[in-house]
C-alpha cells in the first residue's frame, strides 16, 4: 500500500509524452552560426489552441512536442531578421519531424515561405514505427481490425490469417521479432487500454471509425513502455467547429466467394473447409461543436459480423448422440455479430488546457464457438455480457517548456464461453475421440467442457510531466494499474467430466475420463502494477541520445474465496493469499540516432533495453490460486455398458485436486521476474523526396524463465521403457515410466532456471514511398527463434529439448501494401503478404514449453505420439505424449495472400463518396494453414485452409 500511495501522491499522469508527434530542429543565420532566442510557432487547424510556440536555446535548437496528426505551418521569427515560414509539414504518429531554418538579416514583417517535402527519416529516435493515417485506414483493403491491419507491417506475425475480415470476430494475436503476445502495449491517445486476460494479450474489439490514425511501433521502445512487443497507439477523432460525418458500408454474401476446395485438398482427408455465409460492416460517425471553440463531440456506431462454416464441423446424424456421424450436408455455421457505440467529448477549459473523455460500449454474440472435428451440439455459445473501454485525460501546456497530463482508462471484458446449445440438456455428457480429436454430444475438451464466466476489469491511472528545451526533452511519469478477474466454471448439471474413447473395430471404445474440480468460483486481484520512469531525449549536434530508466513494482494477490461441492471435490473455502508476487525491478534503456550527413536524410540508429516480462495483470497469481481449475485424466471401464461413466467405473486418482487451501503449486520464495534484453541496430536513408529505405538487425534474449519442479518426485523415480519409433524403423524412443508409488504425489514449485533460455535473431529490410499522391510501404523480415528448455520435471520432455544443437532454419516473410491514385478519380489499393509455412495457433508465437505435449510448441510441424497402456501395459499415468520429429525439419508450404481494392471517388458540393470493390485472396489460394499433428490415422490431415477468394462491395461517404 505504501508504494501505491506514493504513486497516487505523484498524480495521475499519462503514459507517454511521445504518444503524439514532435517538430524539432535548429536555426542558423546565413553564416552558419546558431541562433538562440528565435521564436518558433507551429500552427494547424487540428490544434485546439491553433498555435504552439517555443524559443531556440543556446545551441539554436527547438522542440515542440505532443502535436496531433495533421498538416502544420512552422514560422521562425526574430527581430532584425526576415520571418521564415515552412508550409505543408504533415505530422503523424510519434514521428519527430526535423524542420531546420536559415534566417537572413531583414525586416521582421518581410516573410520568406520555404516549400519542401515532409521529412521521412526520423533522425532523433531509434524507435521503429509504421504510421497508418486515416487515408491508409480507409483505403487499404482488410477486415478493419487491429490484428489484420498490423499484419501488413514488416516483421509482425499473426496467429491466424485474416481474409477480408473472416478472423476479425475472435481474438487473433500479433507479435514481432520473436516477442510474446503478452508483450504488446495497446493504447488510445497514449494511454493503456490493455486487458486483464492473458497478461494483457487479449484485447477488446475496437471501433475503427473512432480513430484518426494508428501507429505501430515494433522495436526500440523507451522507458515509458513496460514491454517490448508491438506498441499500438490509436489517436482518436476529436470533432471540430464544423459538423462532419462519415459512413462506411461493406457487404459480402456467401455466393460471392470462390471455391478453392480442390480434389487435391479433398484427397488429404479434409471433408469441408470453412466457407463464408456472409460478412457485413456498417460504420457511422458524426462530430462537431457543442460550444464553438470550447466543446466538441464525436460519436460513432459500428455493427459488423461474420457468419462462416467451421472447418470439419457438422451436425450429428446420430439422433442419440452416443457417437458422431457427421452429416456432411449440414456444416456448422459460426454466427457472429459485434456492435460498438462510442462517444468522445473534448473540452477546452482555457487556452492550453484540454479535457477529453470517451466511452466505447461493445456487445458481442457468438452462436457456435468451436474448432475443427467438433460436432455442432458440442459448440459453445457466447452471449452478450459487459464489454467496454473508457478513458478521461487532462492536458495542460504550461508555457513553451512544460507539459502536464493526467488520465484514467478502463478495459472491462466481462463475458462467458461454453454455454450449451438449446438442443443440449444439462445432463448430456461431452464425448471425445483421443485419436481423431473429434468431440460430440456436449462441450468437451475446450475449457474442460465447462460453462466459463469471467469478469476481467483493469483500471490504469497514468501520468507524465515533460520539460522541454531545444536540446532536451525530459519526462518523468507514473503508471498505476489496478483491477482483477473473477471466474466461474461448471459442467452441465453436476457432471464434472467428459468421456474419452478410441475407435477400435468400427466402434468407439471407452478409454478414459477427464474429471474437473468444478464448480469453481475463483478470483485474483492486482494490488498495484506500478511503473515509474525517467526518459530523456538529448540532442548534441548530429547525435540524439534517448537514455531512460524504469522502476517497476508488481503485487497481486488471491482474495478470500469459496466454491460449492462438486462430484469430485467437497465444498472449499480458502483464505486470502498475499504477495503473488511482490517484485521490484529496474529496467534501463538506451537508444540513439546519428544524422550522418547532417541533412536529415540518413540516420544510423541503435537501441538496447531490458524489459520485464509483462505480468501486467493477474496471470501469475492465477497459477498459484488453490481454487484454480484443475483436471485429471483417469482410466474408465464401462462395466455396465451404458456408455455413462459411473463413479465406480473410474480408475484411481493420478493428480489429486487441492481441497486444503494449501496449493500444490507454489512459487519458490526467491523467484524473480523473467526478463528479456532487446538489441537493434539500423540504418535509414531518404533516397529522394518521400522515399526511404531501412535496414535493421534485431536480437532478443529471454532469461530468468520459469520451470515447474515437483519436489516430491526425483529422476530416480522413473524407469526407462524403450518403444519403437513408428516413423523411423529400427529407432527406439525412451519412455520414462513413473514409479506407481509416486502416482498422485504432487508438490510443484515454480523456479527460475539458469538452463532454460530463448533467443531470437533477425534482419529487416523495409521501404516507404509517398509519391504521386500515393503511399506505399513494405519489406522483408528474416528471423529465427531457438529455445533450450532442458530443466524440466518430467524426463519425457528431454527429447529435442535443446534446439541450439539443431539446425533450426531462418524463416522469411515479405509484405507490400499501399494506395495510389489513378486518372479519373480512381484509387487503387492493395496488400501482398508472403508468409513462411508456420501453422496457425497462438502457442507457436510464444515458443513456450507445454507440459501436455512434453515439448516446446515451435513454428515447425511435429508428430505427437500418445503412448498409452496399449503400448506399455504397466504405464503408471494414463498416457505420455512425446514428439517424434526433430524440430525445424517439417513445415507447411509457404503461402501468399493478395488483396486488392478498386475505388471511384465522386463529389457533390460538400458530399464526398467512394464506391469500392474489394477482392480478397485474389489468387484463390488454398494453402493449408494447420494439420493434425497427433500420430494416428488422421496424422497430417488438414485442419484449416486459407479462405477462398472473396469479393466485397462497399461505399464510403464523408460530409
Amino acid at each position: 500500500m505504501a508504494v501505491a500511495g506514493f504513486a497516487l501522491a505523484l498524480g495521475l499522469l499519462p503514459q507517454s509524452a511521445a504518444a503524439q508527434g514532435t517538430i524539432a530542429g535548429s536555426v542558423k543565420d546565413t553564416s552558419g552560426a546558431v541562433m538562440p532566442g528565435v521564436t518558433v510557432e507551429v500552427s494547424s487547424p487540428v490544434l485546439i489552441e491553433k498555435v504552439r510556440s517555443a524559443t531556440t536555446d543556446g545551441q539554436g535548437q527547438y522542440r515542440i512536442i505532443d502535436l496531433r496528426p495533421g498538416e502544420y505551418t512552422v514560422t521562425f521569427s526574430l527581430t532584425g531578421f526576415n520571418t521564415v515560414k515552412r508550409d505543408g509539414v504533415v505530422l503523424s504518429g510519434e514521428f519527430v519531424a526535423t524542420i531546420d531554418a536559415d534566417m537572413r538579416v531583414g525586416a521582421l514583417e518581410e516573410s520568406i515561405t520555404v516549400s519542401g517535402q515532409t521529412p521521412v527519416v526520423d533522425v532523433a529516435s531509434a524507435t521503429q514505427q509504421q504510421i497508418l493515417t486515416r487515408d491508409l485506414l480507409d483505403n487499404i483493403p482488410g477486415g478493419r481490425n487491429i490484428w489484420g491491419t498490423g499484419a501488413t507491417l514488416t516483421g509482425v506475425t499473426l496467429s491466424a490469417p485474416d481474409v477480408g475480415g473472416t478472423a476479425g470476430m475472435q481474438q487473433s494475436y500479433i507479435a514481432v521479432h520473436g516477442s510474446e503476445r503478452r508483450d504488446n502495449a495497446i493504447q488510445v491517445d497514449g494511454m493503456s487500454v490493455n486487458g486483464i486476460e492473458g497478461d494483457g494479450a487479449i484485447q477488446n474489439y475496437f471501433n475503427q471509425g473512432m480513430f484518426e490514425e494508428m501507429s505501430y511501433s515494433t522495436s526500440g521502445l523507451g522507458a515509458d513502455v513496460q514491454s517490448s512487443g508491438v506498441r499500438l497507439n490509436m489517436i482518436p477523432k476529436d470533432g471540430s467547429n464544423t459538423l462532419k460525418g462519415s459512413v462506411f458500408i461493406s457487404h459480402t454474401p456467401g455466393s460471392w466467394q470462390s471455391n478453392n476446395f480442390t480434389d487435391e485438398i479433398r484427397a488429404t482427408g479434409l471433408r469441408a473447409p470453412n466457407r463464408v455465409e456472409r460478412i457485413f460492416d456498417q460504420n457511422f460517425g458524426l462530430g462537431g461543436p457543442l460550444m464553438r471553440d470550447r466543446l466538441w463531440f464525436y460519436g460513432t456506431f459500428r455493427r459488423w459480423g461474420v457468419d462462416q462454416t467451421v472447418t470439419e464441423s457438422f451436425y450429428n446424424a446420430d439422433p442419440a448422440r452416443r457417437t458422431y456421424i457427421a452429416d456432411l450436408n449440414r456444416p456448422t455455421v459460426d454466427d457472429n455479430v459485434i456492435k460498438s457505440g462510442a462517444v468522445r467529448l473534448t473540452y477546452q477549459i482555457a487556452r492550453g488546457h484540454k479535457l477529453s473523455a470517451y466511452l466505447d460500449r461493445i456487445v458481442k454474440f457468438r452462436g457456435h464457438e468451436c474448432g475443427a472435428f467438433v460436432a455442432e451440439e458440442a459448440c459453445g455459445v457466447r452471449n452478450p455480457k459487459r464489454y467496454f473501454t473508457g478513458q478521461a485525460k487532462y492536458t495542460a501546456t504550461l508555457g513553451s517548456r512544460l507539459l502536464v497530463e493526467a488520465g484514467w482508462s478502463e478495459n472491462d471484458e466481462t463475458y462467458s464461453t461454453g454455454e450449451r446449445q438449446p438442443s443440449v440438456k444439462g445432463s448430456d455428457v461431452g464425448r471425445s475421440d483421443r485419436d481423431t480429436t473429434e468431440v460430440w454430444s456436449a462441450p468437451g475438451p475446450a475449457n474442460s467442457g465447462a460453462f466459463y464466466f469471467r469478469a476481467p476489469d483493469r483500471h490504469t491511472y497514468t501520468a507524465i510531466v515533460s520539460y522541454v528545451t531545444g536540446s532536451h526533452a525530459i519526462k518523468t511519469g507514473v503508471q498505476l494499474g489496478k483491477g482483477g478477474n473473477r471466474h466461474q466454471r461448471e459442467i452441465g448439471d453436476g457432471l464434472d467430466l467428459y468421456q474419452e474413447y478410441r475407435f477400435r473395430n468400427g466402434v468407439h471404445v471407452p478409454e478414459s475420463v477427464v474429471v474437473s474440480n468444478t464448480p469453481q468460483w475463483a478470483a485474483e486481484k492486482i494490488k498495484y502494477d506500478l511503473g515509474i520512469y525517467l526518459q530523456d531525449s538529448w540532442t548534441y549536434k548530429r547525435l540524439t541520445l534517448n537514455p531512460g530508466i524504469r522502476f517497476e513494482a508488481f503485487n497481486t494477490y488471491v482474495p478470500e474465496q469459496g466454491s460449492p461441492a462438486g462430484r469430485f471435490v467437497p465444498g472449499r473455502h480458502f483464505d486470502k493469499i498475499e504477495d503473488l508476487p511482490n517484485w521490484r525491478d529496474v529496467a534501463p534503456r538506451l537508444g540513439g540516432a546519428y544524422d550522418i550527413m547532417d541533412d536529415g536524410k540518413t540516420a544510423i540508429k541503435a537501441h538496447v533495453g531490458k524489459y520485464m516480462r509483462a505480468y501486467s495483470t493477474v496471470g501469475f497469481a492465477a497459477l498459484f490460486n488453490p481454487m484454480v481449475i484443475s483436471t485429471d485424466r483417469r482410466t474408465w471401464t464401462d462395466r455396465n455398458g451404458d456408455d455413462i461413466a459411473q463413479d465406480s467405473e473410474i480408475g484411481p486418482v493420478v493428480n489429486p485436486f487441492n481441497i486444503s487451501g494449501i496449493s500444490n503449486r507454489i512459487p519458490d520464495p526467491d523467484i524473480t521476474r523473467p526478463y528479456q534484453w532487446e538489441y537493434n541496430v539500423g540504418l535509414q536513408r531518404e533516397l529522394y523526396p518521400g522515399v526511404s529505405v531501412s535496414f535493421g538487425w534485431v536480437r532478443r534474449d529471454f532469461g530468468n524463465l520459469f520451470w515447474t519442479d515437483n519436489i516430491l518426485v526425483a529422476d530416480s523415480d522413473y524407469t526407462v521403457v524403450n518403444i519403437a519409433n513408428p516413423l523411423v524403423p529400427g529407432e527406439t524412443i525412451p519412455i520414462y515410466n513413473l514409479n506407481v508409488a509416486k502416482r498422485g504425489v504432487v508438490q510443484n514449485v515454480d523456479k527460475n532456471s539458469d538452463v532454460n533460455h530463448k533467443w531470437y535473431n533477425g534482419y529487416d529490410i523495409g521501404f516507404t514511398a509517398r509519391v504521386g499522391g500515393g503511399n506505399i510501404f513494405g519489406g522483408t523480415s528474416i528471423g529465427r527463434q531457438v529455445t533450450r528448455f532442458c530443466e524440466v520435471q518430467d524426463p519425457n520432455s528431454l527429447r529435442y529439448c535443446d534446439q541450439t544443437k539443431l539446425d533450426i532454419p531462418y524463416l522469411a516473410q515479405f509484405k507490400i501494401a499501399g494506395t495510389y491514385p489513378l486518372p479519373f478519380d480512381v484509387q487503387f489499393s492493395g496488400t501482398w503478404q508472403g508468409w513462411p509455412g508456420v501453422p496457425t495457433g497462438t502457442n507457436r508465437q510464444d515458443n513456450e514449453y507445454t507440459a501436455a505435449s512434453n515439448r516446446v510448441i515451435d513454428p515447425s510441424l511435429n508428430v505427437n505420439y500418445n503412448v498409452s497402456r496399449s503400448l506399455i501395459p504397466n504405464l503408471t499415468v494414463a498416457s505420455v505424449t512425446v514428439p517424434l520429429l526433430e524440430p525445424g525439419t517439417k513445415y507447411l508450404d509457404r503461402w501468399n495472400q493478395v488483396d486488392l481494392r478498386f475505388a471511384r471517388k465522386f463529389q457533390y458540393r460538400q458530399l464526398r463518396m467512394q464506391a469500392q470493390l474489394d477482392v480478397f485472396n485474389l489468387l484463390n489460394a488454398n494453402s493449408i494453414l494447420s494439420r493434425v499433428e497427433a500420430f494416428g490415422a488422421s496424422l497430417d490431415r488438414p485442419q484449416s485452409i486459407l479462405q477462398g477468394r472473396l469479393v466485397a462491395a462497399g461505399v464510403q461517404l464523408t460530409f
